[in-house]
């Protein structure tokens, strides 16, 4: 699924507050997966009073008659690190001046969970202190083969004025043969 037409059938997002996944490119980002045209993202940078906690989260698929699954998707994740954080200064003459320091408070996350019925979600992987950018692929055979009511969830959190992850190009695959 290409995320060309917004929100596909079945998909759903989910938010602590109105910090949400979007695909309407609300600052008028590049698409940096290596995909073309629309794509979803979770826009820190773009919602900057707000600590992000969204997900994500695929349609459901039935996945019995695969013995191996891969996940594959197009994505740009790239945390900032450390935030500046402003504060009041006074030289040794007791005049104030701006100054500041560099905090880890919010460290930018992003997670691949899949869940399997109404279980719970199960990490595949977690993107925190790297950049991860371009085409993604997850032998998630372990955790979803010869399994159904599978879905898949993208979930960014503790990001706060940050960067975003943005997705493209969700694949799903069992063998070699894409299954949507």
């Amino acid at each position: 699924n290409s995320f060309d037409g917004g929100l596909p059938a079945g998909w759903s997002i989910s938010s602590a507050n109105s910090a949400k996944w979007r695909f309407d490119n609300p600052g008028s980002r590049v698409n940096y997966t290596g995909g073309a045209g629309g794509f979803a993202i979770a826009d820190s940078y773009h919602y900057s009073s707000y600590l992000m906690d969204c997900s994500l989260q695929s349609a459901t698929f039935d996945l019995r008659a695969y013995s191996s699954v891969s996940l594959q998707f197009r994505h740009d994740f790239s945390p900032r690190g450390q935030i500046w954080k402003s504060a009041a200064c006074y030289n040794w003459l007791g005049n104030p001046y701006a100054c500041g320091y560099y905090t880890d408070e919010y460290n930018e996350k992003g997670a691949i969970d899949v869940r399997v019925g109404a279980g719970a979600w199960m990490n595949i992987v977690t993107l925190s202190s790297s950049s991860y950018s371009g085409l993604q692929a997850l032998d998630v055979s372990s955790w979803a083969a010869n399994q159904q009511n599978v879905s898949f969830r993208f979930r960014y959190f503790d990001a706060k004025n940050q960067i975003w992850w943005q997705v493209d190009d969700f694949i799903l695959a069992g063998g070699l043969t894409p299954i949507i």
